[in-house]
């Protein structure tokens, strides 16, 4: 039988009551509701940023070039790495929407020209509102990891919920607001 394990326990000091497994939940539910798009980019820069140095370090290796011109290598690669992996943000998004449309629409109906045209939709829709799809999934991933503290907290469910939609909505607001001005 396999055994869920609640993240939130994981966190918990023996003896002391279980409040910083939650506060660290909420903290990063708020940033996902009110600053998620700025988080995502983040992550996506520094995650390709050490794919592309590591794939640099491996060059380095291989051709033996010298100390000096390995670091400045290695974070020329970081930065491009970063660059390119925001620059392809939006077509990952779009690529995604794409299949996703695609399968729905051929599991629904047999036409493979009318699956293809909805899968084709999916892909331009996903790569011109790439931003607002991030805005809109990080608010509601923070939505839930909120509901998951404030559970853990003892707040009821239904205020928990309650609580998590409105401030996910507002989060939607502040980020659709702040990113044009």
């Amino acid at each position: 039988m396999i055994q869920v394990i609640n993240p939130l326990k994981l966190l918990q000091i023996p003896n002391v009551p279980n409040i910083l497994g939650p506060l660290i939940f909420a903290i990063l539910a708020f940033l996902l509701i009110f600053a998620g798009k700025t988080v995502v980019k983040a992550v996506i820069f520094i995650v390709t940023g050490f794919i592309a140095s590591g794939f640099a370090i491996m060059l380095t290796q291989l051709y033996g070039i010298n100390l000096p011109l390995t670091v400045i290598l290695v974070l020329a690669m970081f930065i491009i790495g970063g660059l390119v992996g925001l620059f392809l943000l939006p077509l990952g998004i779009g690529l995604s929407l794409g299949v996703i449309g695609y399968s729905i629409a051929s599991t629904l109906q047999s036409s493979f020209i009318i699956a293809l045209l909805i899968g084709m939709i999916m892909f331009v829709l996903g790569v011109t509102l790439a931003e607002k799809i991030i805005i809109a999934l990080s608010a509601v991933l923070g939505a839930f990891i909120l509901i998951t503290a404030a559970i853990e907290l003892g707040i009821p469910l239904p205020i928990s919920i309650l609580g998590a939609i409105i401030l996910a909505a507002i989060g939607i607001v502040i980020q659709i607001r702040e990113g044009r001005g």
